[in-house]
């Protein structure tokens, strides 16, 4: 009965010791999950960190152009509300309100500024091309053509009413353009 004691004994023993080595194993294979996990945590945030340097090194190298697109989206709202709010405006009024400068700056900042706004800018230096388009003749070219902006029929001109409100779908998109051109920017910007 002795050896039947000890070889219980024994088999529990080893069963104590198997039990251990699981239980070892198993803290052990939590241990190397926690350990890849808390990696990478460490690796998510190191990228977070570079990107967000990244941002802040972007932001710092373009912040001149950032600013100067702002200023001049400003103008063009400026001019769009001037020109729904005031108009229709006459071609010699909208050499006074230097449309033909915001345009030019227009393709200026789409030459050097941002990339994913260049489209937008470009097509802001075409809304004010077909703003321009539609301004009203000066007094004195309607004094000039006697009345042949009045006439239905007359294939050279159009009529002022016309051009007036074709000027007015014109500033109205060149606003909504500015909106969205902002919104980018700020996209862009990170704000």
């Amino acid at each position: 009965m002795e050896w039947l004691t000890f070889a219980a004994g024994v088999a529990i023993g080893a069963l104590t010791i198997a039990t251990s080595v699981a239980i070892a194993w198993r803290q052990r294979m939590i241990q190397l999950r926690d350990i890849a996990a808390e990696r990478q945590l460490r690796r998510a945030d190191e990228l977070e960190r570079q990107e967000h340097e990244g941002r802040i090194a972007r932001r710092e190298k373009w912040e001149p152009e950032y600013q100067a697109i702002r200023t001049h989206l400003d103008c063009g709202d400026t001019i769009a509300y001037r020109v729904l709010l005031n108009g229709p405006y006459t071609t010699s009024e909208f050499d006074a309100l230097d449309v033909a400068t915001f345009r030019m700056n227009s393709e200026i900042l789409a030459a050097r500024g941002v990339e994913r706004l260049r489209k937008q800018l470009l097509a802001l230096a075409a809304l004010v091309d077909e703003l321009v388009g539609h301004a009203l003749p000066d007094q004195a070219a309607l004094a000039a053509a006697d009345g042949k902006y009045l006439m239905p029929d007359s294939a050279q001109a159009r009529s002022p009413l016309r051009l007036a409100v074709l000027q007015d779908r014109s500033a109205h998109d060149l606003a909504e353009l500015i909106k969205a051109t902002r919104q980018d920017l700020r996209t862009e910007w990170g704000d």
